[in-house]
């Protein structure tokens, strides 16, 4: 009678519908937006409070999301590995949805742009080309000193590179136009 009732509720258990959650959970702490930060969870309006306190438990500054709205299911690219979007009002950010996970993106104010599902894992544990898009989803948002999300300064010696690189460039020129001369 034991083994009676245990079957019985797994069998309860296997048939029952899974349900969206709102819990939101920040996979890799050490993202950058830029590149994107993967999620756990949903993207949707209910879960704004919720994505907002995961990312902001790792990050500093912290963001203030304004849901704006998502693809429906007459979206061309749902189902899709990539594809491009626009949408009618600024979007400062993106979040791609596909299976339980979506990639939260900073994309500065634009009302278009491209989309990939890369970066997502299928419940495997496998980077997946086979889930396709679930949907888009567009947020306004500041940082908590008012303003948009800033995207990364460069840093020291990639400016100093540079600055060498004309250097090199300018010297290059100069000895080219000397030899020219020289020979006319």
């Amino acid at each position: 009678m034991l083994k009676m009732g245990a079957m019985a509720g797994l069998l309860l258990a296997m048939s029952s519908a899974a349900y969206a959650t709102n819990q939101v959970t920040l996979v890799n702490p050490s993202c950058n937006l830029t590149t994107g930060c993967l999620f756990t969870g949903n993207a949707d309006p209910n879960t704004v409070d919720n994505l907002e306190a995961a990312y902001n438990a790792a990050f500093d500054p912290d963001i203030d999301l304004t849901w704006l709205g998502s693809t429906g299911d007459n979206f061309a690219g749902k189902g899709q590995l990539s594809g491009t979007w626009s949408f009618n009002v600024p979007v400062d950010y993106l979040a791609v949805k596909a299976g339980n996970q979506f990639m939260l993106y900073f994309v500065g104010g634009v009302t278009s742009g491209t989309w990939s599902t890369a970066g997502l894992f299928n419940p495997n544990g496998k980077t997946h080309p086979q889930l396709g898009l679930s949907h888009l989803s567009f947020y306004d948002g500041l940082d908590s000193g008012g303003s948009g999300q800033d995207l990364p300064t460069p840093e020291v010696g990639t400016w100093a590179m540079m600055a060498t690189g004309f250097g090199l460039m300018g010297v290059i020129m100069r000895t080219r136009r000397k030899q020219a001369a020289y020979l006319a």
